[in-house]
């Protein structure tokens, strides 16, 4: 829910993507649902590299 396109891409098959990025519309609905996310402090700091 919270991965760019571009992130996506690089990590996922290209079948995935248009699945994960309609998930995402759900965050943008007039009334979307209370999320809370709990994120490792590791994955803040960890580089991304993306291959094209």
């Amino acid at each position: 829910m919270l991965q760019t396109q571009d992130y996506c891409r690089a990590v996922t098959a290209e079948q995935w993507v248009n699945a994960r990025m309609e998930r995402q519309l759900v965050l943008q609905r007039e009334r979307p649902p209370v999320c809370h996310f709990v994120l490792e402090e590791s994955i803040l700091q960890r580089p991304v590299v993306v291959r094209r």
